[in-house]
């Protein structure tokens, strides 16, 4: 293999380990949305939002979710038919999770 492709290619392989390396650097917002009662909320709707960026997702059937989001302070709300929508801010260098509870 000629010596100038073989740099090339070891190049190209360093710029794609260290940007894997960079994009797990993520951090994640999770937490769970229940009901009143105490009920995992399945199919709810968490947003993430920065600016004019904006992540959703929806709950699962226990209720839990996670959003993997660049380190900084966020706007998170969560919001399903029929309960009222429920916000907060969230600053990723605090550690835990961000938990709703949606009321009708």
């Amino acid at each position: 293999m000629n010596p100038v492709l073989r740099n090339m290619l070891w190049l190209f392989l360093a710029v794609i380990c260290v940007t894997a390396s960079l994009a797990a650097a993520d951090t994640v917002i999770k937490g769970v949305v229940t009901d009143d009662a105490g009920k995992p909320v399945r199919g709810a709707v968490v947003r993430v939002s920065a600016g004019i960026k904006t992540v959703s997702r929806y709950t699962q059937a226990n209720g839990r979710y996670e959003i993997a989001v660049p380190a900084g302070r966020y706007e998170v709300a969560a919001s399903t038919l029929g309960f009222s929508v429920k916000r907060t801010t969230v600053d990723t260098t605090q550690s835990g999770e961000t938990n709703f509870t949606l009321s009708p």
